[in-house]
């Protein structure tokens, strides 16, 4: 009896080793909260979370060990409160200059802010006043803000929303997310007739918020942040989202073949000039040593006529 007792108990230990083993070999989870904001992050059409930054940080959670659970809210603030209230681990596409008391990590990505404004504010050289001026708070510095010359101010805390007051003429001019304009003019397939005026006012950084004094955490993120950036699929990744990025990969490979078309080029003059130089300097040599065969030629046939002459004039002499 006693030995069945500890083969039942044996046996129960198996079963539960065995149907624990699945579980326990799992990565931790990262309970990550997102706003919506295209293409950095947002649900697609199958529900599930994408987009550039949703891409990144499945690749620095792999580097840290961890699985992400990704739960969309409505805005950053609803996010930064779900963090604070422990419904969260981490805030996924927080703006370096939104102004929110918590830790953050290294950048995930730096895009530029823009000023897309009417064919009447564009024209004006933002000199004038009785402008209607839109931005997002989160992303947009006080001073950049009041070094536009405008009577009015609209505020709001997504880029597509000010995108939308200026389509519909709500506002003069928005300072926008340069990433965000392109991708919407890129995937919209609506008529975006206002233009940018500013190539490049400010920059906005993208990071991970985490819970204050969750500095273990902090560290492990930037960790697999910087060996993301140095050693993994950092450019690839974003040139799939970002058109800008597209577009200076194909600059670059232009470049590269321009330059590699000048080279053969070049190679190929100073072939073609070298060759002439030398095919020259061997028609020199051979017309030098042509000349050369002539004279000496010239001279034994002199040599010999003498000898000719010399040994008739023996030959009268002797007979004499």
């Amino acid at each position: 009896m006693k030995n069945g007792k500890t083969i039942i108990l044996l046996s129960i230990m198996f079963l539960l080793i065995g149907t624990c083993t699945p579980v326990c070999g799992q990565r931790p989870m990262f309970l990550v909260a997102f706003y919506e904001e295209a293409p950095y992050q947002f649900v697609g059409e199958n529900g599930v979370a994408a987009g550039l930054l949703i891409d990144l940080f499945d690749q620095v959670a792999e580097r840290a060990g961890y699985r992400a659970e990704y739960h969309r809210y409505a805005t950053l603030n609803a996010c930064v409160e779900a963090l604070e209230q422990g419904e969260a681990d981490l805030v996924l596409g927080m703006p370096s200059s939104s102004g929110h008391q918590m830790p953050e990590t290294a950048e995930l990505y730096a895009s530029k802010l823009v000023i897309a404004a009417s064919s009447s504010f564009a024209e004006s050289g933002r000199t004038n006043r009785g402008y209607r001026v839109g931005y997002n708070y989160q992303t947009t510095e006080d001073t950049i803000i009041y070094s536009l010359i405008a009577d009015r101010y609209i505020v709001s805390d997504r880029v597509s929303s000010l995108m939308e007051y200026l389509r519909e003429g709500q506002i003069d001019a928005a300072i926008l997310d340069k990433a965000v304009l392109d991708y919407a003019q890129e995937n919209s397939g609506q008529t975006m007739d206002f233009v940018v005026t500013n190539q490049h006012l400010d920059t906005v950084q993208y990071t991970i918020a985490c819970r204050p004094k969750d500095n273990s955490l902090l560290r492990t993120l930037n960790t697999a942040i910087l060996d993301l950036r140095i050693g993994g699929d950092y450019p690839e990744t974003i040139s799939r989202w970002i058109a800008e990025e597209r577009e200076r990969d194909w600059l670059t490979v232009l470049k590269w073949v321009s330059a590699a078309t000048a080279i053969l080029i070049g190679g190929f003059l100073i072939y073609s000039v070298i060759g002439y130089r030398v095919r020259r300097l061997l028609q020199e040599q051979i017309l030098e040593k042509t000349q050369e065969l002539t004279d000496t030629n010239s001279q034994l046939k002199r040599q010999m006529e003498q000898l000719q002459f010399e040994g008739k004039l023996r030959s009268r002499l002797i007979e004499n």
